[in-house]
């Protein structure tokens, strides 16, 4: 169930309340105010205060997509004992993404977090005291944005020689369908397993170019400058699988089960993408990442 303290804080960043520099006013339920301490309304059953925010906090953007949280620990009757910390990471949905028990180390405590998160997303970390089977009060929650997506930027090659290429015209979504699947079978390209995303992307964007700017040996009839590739806006990655139709921005998802094995093409039509997908035509540099 959300706290009401998740759900005032969601609702403050939604409507755009935030201030740099100063902590975020909402707390959790059972946070302590005024040096006080007592159990709180959240399950806490010992009289510590709860842990203090260090970083990530205030809405601040990590480096990467693996924040490492610092935080002061919890004082209170049981100072001389040793307390354990239970971590808990959340989604803006409130999905528990991350929960870890953490020892304690003299006066504060970190822990650098050990799975990737989204590209360029909120999230929110908490984190509490623990003795045996009692639990201290909740932290207030500390809100972090991820890094943004790195850009793939393929390096330029000189434009493919020993062949011409024909004016510019228009090509069907079947004719830029067996260009890129030529590309693909033709340069012996291995999109399965083995395959990381920057390398799929890296095709993907150099076979659309092919058709956008023409290829001597791919695509010699001449190029379709109406011929995209897409990402999911917000500053999230590229499609590694799908080409678009610059003007109607139609689209379509060309490779089933990309980045595994038993990977295969087909022509699945997506039909027309919202305007929160960012569509664009692959730089002339992507024809780099294609054999000539």
């Amino acid at each position: 169930m959300k706290s009401a303290s998740w759900v005032a804080l969601t609702a403050a960043l939604v409507f755009g309340v935030s201030c740099s520099g100063t902590p975020m006013s909402p707390t959790s339920p059972s946070a302590t105010t005024g040096g006080t301490l007592s159990a709180g309304p959240d399950g806490a059953t010992i009289k510590v205060t709860p842990p203090g925010l260090v970083s990530p906090y205030d809405s601040e953007r990590i480096e990467g997509r693996r924040p490492t949280f610092v935080w002061t620990n919890s004082t209170g009757i049981h100072t001389s004992v040793g307390f354990f910390y239970e971590l808990e990471v959340v989604d803006f949905s409130d999905q528990l993404l991350y929960a870890r028990t953490l020892g304690e180390s003299l006066g504060s405590g970190s822990h650098a977090m050990e799975i990737d998160l989204a590209y360029d997303t909120p999230y929110a970390w908490r984190i509490r005291a623990g003795l045996e089977a009692e639990r201290g009060p909740w932290s207030v929650w500390g809100i972090f944005r991820t890094a943004n997506a790195p850009v793939v930027v393929a390096t330029p090659t000189p434009t493919p020689t020993g062949g011409t290429i024909g004016p510019a015209r228009t090509m069907s979504f079947e004719e830029v369908y067996q260009t890129i699947l030529s590309i693909h079978n033709g340069g012996r390209f291995n999109l399965g397993g083995n395959s990381t995303r920057d390398y799929r992307v890296n095709f993907i964007f150099g076979a659309v170019a092919a058709v956008a700017y023409g290829h001597a040996r791919w695509n010699p009839a001449g190029p379709d400058s109406n011929w995209c590739v897409k990402d999911a806006g917000g500053g999230r990655p590229p499609s590694d699988d799908v080409v678009v139709r610059c003007n109607t921005r139609e689209a379509w998802d060309l490779i089933s089960g990309a980045g595994g094995n038993g990977y295969g093409f087909h022509r699945d039509y997506l039909g027309i993408l919202p305007n929160s997908q960012n569509v664009y035509p692959p730089g002339r540099g992507a024809l780099a990442f294609i054999p000539n």
